[in-house]
């Protein structure tokens, strides 16, 4: 039986292209999955995961991205921020963020936990590990949103 040989790609050997993408002519979910794929380099036919072959990506009007059922998620999404102390509990549903009458984080060291079927907690503290440890290994740094 062949065995399949497994290609590492040396640093020096790392061709990255760059991508575009139109938020206008995609929903966030999509958008955001494709994007991942392309800065992680799971497109690619070398990829490992202990490398960074990631491409980069240029984001376009963001601000026209679309969200489907906006209605429904605009009352049901729900964010909760949460201080640390006793009554620091604040929610706001995600209609109230698009519209301006509540602000979302105000700096990078707050958290932001939404509501969504199922345990969104485990979800949100497994993605904030993964973007630690991304940060750590200085990976994803090739987006830009314009």
């Amino acid at each position: 039986m062949k065995s399949q040989k497994t290609t590492l790609v040396k640093n020096n050997e790392i061709k990255r292209e760059w991508y575009e993408f139109d938020a206008s002519q995609f929903s966030l979910g999509r958008l955001a999955t494709q994007v991942a794929t392309i800065l992680s380099g799971k497109h690619k036919a070398t990829y490992a995961p202990h490398q960074d072959l990631g491409d980069y990506v240029v984001v376009t009007n963001a601000k026209k991205l679309k969200l489907t059922n906006p209605v429904r998620k605009s009352e049901s999404k729900t964010y909760y921020r949460y201080s640390g102390y006793s009554g620091g509990l604040r929610k706001k549903t995600l209609g109230e963020i698009v519209a301006g009458k509540k602000k979302g984080r105000t700096g990078p060291g707050q958290v932001t936990v939404f509501d969504s079927t199922g345990l969104a907690i485990q979800d949100t503290a497994v993605a904030s590990l993964i973007y630690k440890a991304a940060v750590k290994k200085k990976l994803g740094q090739w987006m830009r949103i314009v």
